[in-house]
């Protein structure tokens, strides 16, 4: 396992570069000209409703889009140490994928082979991608487990699958992600399905690993609430593109597109005590990518949308007199756009 790495080292250089990445099914772009960047001890939280295209983004950085129905049409994905990812084998990806990026999906009965021991399972990833002996494997594979959490590791490696906890199969597949120390977790909504307590420990775990490993990490979600427990960047996609790019805390005190306003307006607090409340919903649904509204595709919508919103699709970029470090796809923000 790495060493513990030092905080003044881990945000030195960025793990994962994406550049104008656009992939398409069909004519439909369910990615469309995505960027964004993840350092060394960073969690990237990519946001947004279901067909925003956020899961599409993670597929297509791991190189899993269904080639038969699917593909990565444009852009360049570029991990640390192994340059353009976009074009290789699937060999070549195979490879990757494992030692170099670790997956944790959202339902861990679907990804864990329900006839073998946790414990096997965890301790083939090693061995397919390192050159190390089955029974320093499987002693490694008890090792991960503790390191997850798992009490009793050394006969919880002997268990199958449906022997254990939803959240203990969830710190499984994340002993899994991590058994080679990679560089880059990606993480696809792997607390959806877990209760609250469970859920903040899982977020804890991640969290933890991410600063012992130095790993990046890209977060997948749809939860704000999980946004501020672990991100430090946060991207908001909706229909496809990026809508609002900035860091954590800027986002969450001062959200910029209406589009970010409503879904943070939507997450639920605390009820007063003189009984519930209704929660604001943004009003609609997230358009057919097949047939996208001219314009800014969030405007139908928006309850701030004017006359230009219908004219033309606004860029990404800097907020006028805003911060450098953020990004806003709005005609709200374009210098003299709203006039």
């Amino acid at each position: 396992m790495n060493a513990m790495i030092d905080p003044a080292d881990v945000r030195s250089a960025s793990v994962l570069e994406v550049s104008g990445l656009e992939t398409r099914f069909g004519a439909v772009r369910a990615v469309d000209g995505v960027s964004f960047a993840v350092a060394r001890g960073e969690t990237l939280c990519i946001v947004g409703e279901s067909g925003s295209g956020k899961s599409a983004t993670a597929l297509s950085v791991m190189g899993l889009i269904p080639s038969g129905s699917g593909r990565v049409a444009a852009g360049s994905i570029r991990l640390a140490g192994h340059g353009e990812l976009r074009g290789l084998s699937d060999a070549a990806m195979a490879e990757i994928r494992g030692r170099a990026i670790g997956m944790v999906f959202q339902e861990p009965m679907t990804s864990l082979n329900p006839v073998f021991r946790v414990g096997t399972q965890i301790a083939e990833v090693m061995r397919r991608h390192e050159d190390i002996s089955r029974s320093a494997a499987r002693d490694r594979a008890v090792d991960l487990l503790r390191m997850v959490g798992i009490p009793s590791p050394e006969s919880r490696a002997q268990d199958y699958p449906h022997q254990l906890s939803g959240g203990m199969r969830q710190r499984v597949m994340i002993a899994m992600a991590i058994a080679c120390d990679p560089m880059l977790i990606l993480a696809d909504e792997p607390t959806t399905a877990l209760d609250v307590t469970i859920q903040a420990q899982i977020l804890a775990l991640i969290d933890a690993l991410k600063h012992r490993l130095g790993s990046g990490i890209v977060f997948i979600t749809h939860d704000l609430r999980v946004v501020a427990q672990i991100a430090q960047q946060v991207c908001v996609m909706y229909a496809g593109v990026v809508v609002e790019r900035a860091p954590v805390r800027a986002l969450l005190r001062d959200p910029l597109h209406p589009y970010t306003v409503g879904l943070m307006a939507s997450v639920p607090g605390t009820a007063p005590r003189s009984g519930l409340r209704r929660l604001p919903a943004i009003p609609g649904t997230v358009p057919n990518l097949a047939a996208l509204p001219k314009g800014c595709r969030f405007r139908n919508r928006c309850p701030r949308a004017f006359a230009l919103c219908a004219e033309a699709e606004p860029p990404l970029a800097v907020p006028a007199n805003g911060d450098p470090e953020r990004e806003v796809r709005c005609w709200l923000y374009v210098e003299g756009a709203a006039a």
